[in-house]
């Protein structure tokens, strides 16, 4: 990447609890289907104690199924069981990276990332989307052989959710601005609510030590809810000065809170 960006560029990553992201992935991408007699009613469990022998089957089309994060960042599979690569893995990503974003610590996250690249508050605000309120239970033995098999994520997020912990303990007036984006963006979310029923509406922000006075409409919340990819091909045309097809992107739908 050095050699495309520019020698400033601030490069920022994201990382989430491993044993949650695997358990997401192993529903997600259907990988049930990859463990010995799968109509089990505990594929899971089943494939957590036939992980090694799985992935050795099943590397070359599922490289992901183990060291998920890792993976995506660029550490060679060959080096798995390598501690001495992944230590040095580690400490290449901390010096390469500006910021590297804890999902479990999502909002503090987007905090810490206004402060690195001087945006506004209403540059982090967003809508969740995709988010499953299921909580997938599991026992702590299943994790403790997850863990074995994924070192490299396990060693990657406990040393960002360590050091994004340090940020946040750092950082001045920090609890301050946390309090206020929470605020805002809890008021952010039920306004595009609202506004998919009244597009007339408007919501003001006021003026604050971290963000200027600014008003929100219904065509903001609608660009926070565009699919990625839409936001993708939406770039590029920009980019490349191609004209708008009249291609409606598609937009995630907005949903009140779970109780």
């Amino acid at each position: 990447m050095a050699t495309l960006m520019p020698a400033n560029t601030k490069y920022v990553t994201i990382l989430r609890n491993p044993w949650s992201e695997f358990k997401s992935a192993f529903n997600y991408f259907g990988w049930k289907t990859l463990v010995p007699n799968a109509n089990t009613s505990e594929p899971l469990e089943i494939f957590l104690k036939h992980r090694n022998e799985i992935y050795e089957r099943e590397k070359f089309g599922s490289p992901n199924l183990r060291n998920f994060m890792a993976f995506d960042l660029g550490f060679p599979p060959n080096h798995y069981n390598n501690l001495s690569e992944i230590n040095n893995y580690v400490k290449e990503i901390n010096d390469n990276f500006s910021l590297v974003m804890i999902l479990e610590y999502f909002d503090e996250s987007l905090v810490l990332l206004r402060r690195l690249l001087c945006w506004q508050l209403t540059d982090i605000l967003y809508v969740p989307i995709n988010i499953s309120h299921k909580r997938i239970l599991r026992p702590d033995y299943e994790e403790r052989l997850y863990k074995d098999f994924s070192t490299v994520d396990y060693a990657l997020y406990d040393h960002f959710k360590t050091k994004v912990e340090d940020q946040i303990a750092r950082e001045p007036e920090f609890i301050e601005e946390l309090a206020l984006f929470k605020k805002v963006n809890s008021d952010f979310k039920l306004f595009c609510l609202n506004v998919t029923k009244n597009t007339k509406l408007t919501m003001k922000i006021g003026k604050s030590k971290w963000n200027d006075e600014y008003v929100i409409d219904g065509e903001f919340c609608r660009l926070s809810r565009i699919y990625l990819l839409d936001w993708i091909k939406i770039m590029k045309n920009k980019l490349h000065n191609i004209p708008n097809q009249n291609h409606s992107p598609n937009l995630w739908a907005v949903k009140p809170r779970l109780p």
